[in-house]
């Protein structure tokens, strides 16, 4: 931190909001390989890799392989935020 205190980043997250006007189905993938994610729940309902998330819920996610298994129920609004979680 320096001494205005503000943060640098040499890598900056990637934000996706998405609108779901039907069920779907798909398997999520970083931009790049060893990215965490934060998925937030804005409205309706999501079950992202098992875990169900509803109206204002949030899980974070990292160190995973490939994609992500997520099912968007219809109406749902979902905010994901890709963070970079190596030093490299």
């Amino acid at each position: 931190m320096g001494a205005t205190g503000v943060w640098s980043f040499s890598k900056m997250p990637l934000f996706t909001w998405d609108f779901f006007e039907e069920d779907t189905e798909l398997n999520w993938q970083p931009n790049q390989q060893g990215n965490g994610v934060y998925f937030f729940q804005i409205e309706g309902n999501s079950v992202i890799e098992g875990q169900s998330l509803h109206r204002r819920d949030a899980t974070q996610l990292w160190e995973f392989e490939g994609g992500l298994s997520l099912k968007v129920g219809a109406g749902s609004h979902l905010l994901a935020i890709e963070v970079p979680t190596r030093l490299n």
